[in-house]
């Protein structure tokens, strides 16, 4: 992989790149980014699902920046249509995070979804206990059922406050949340100034 900023580096290790950055985190959240991917034309989906859209290199800076994460955020529509599971690390990412003094655990789950309309049953299989983000006024009986798969957390009325949602991230001891999309979510977190 070639590297063009800050400055041009050939052959650059993705991983070992995105884990040595240094990312000074706000007092009130955790530093935030977001991984995605688009056509030169501004698409982000094939098909309604963004994974066709990238090659190798793609998935390789895709498995990098998760990697320097402590929780992956995405929106719940995110996750039924590219039909996530649990976050799993490959072995030489755990190593990668360990030898920079990261945990070796992989990252937490974070879904956000003010109307819990979600299947985790998939998710819910992995190692980490996933997190739903949500609202004060959400569904009661989906709220049960998602809390038997998640830890539920509620934040706003009406749609998640997400700058509630990223403290409490923080208060948990989260530096770096990396943010998976959708476009919504995305749009809504800048929008934020998060």
């Amino acid at each position: 992989m070639r590297q063009l900023l800050p400055a041009v580096a050939d052959d650059v290790d993705p991983l070992t790149t995105y884990l040595a950055a240094s990312r000074p985190t706000p007092a009130d959240r955790p530093w935030v980014a977001m991984n995605m991917v688009t056509s030169l034309d501004g698409a982000t989906a094939v098909d309604g699902r963004s994974g066709p859209l990238g090659g190798a290199p793609d998935r390789a800076a895709f498995r990098a920046v998760r990697a320097m994460a402590d929780v992956v955020l995405v929106a719940a529509g995110t996750v039924r249509v590219e039909g996530y599971g649990p976050v799993r690390l490959p072995e030489e990412a755990v190593a990668a995070r360990v030898a920079v003094g990261r945990s070796d655990g992989p990252p937490r789950l974070a879904v956000v979804s003010a109307s819990l309309d979600v299947d985790l049953r998939r998710v819910a299989e992995g190692p980490v206990r996933p997190l739903v983000l949500t609202t004060d006024d959400a569904d009661p009986d989906r709220r049960a059922g998602l809390e038997e798969l998640a830890e539920v957390r509620t934040h706003g009325r009406g749609q998640v406050d997400l700058v509630a949602a990223l403290a409490g991230l923080r208060a948990d001891g989260a530096e770096v949340v990396v943010c998976e999309g959708g476009p919504t979510l995305n749009a809504a977190l800048v929008s934020a100034d998060l």
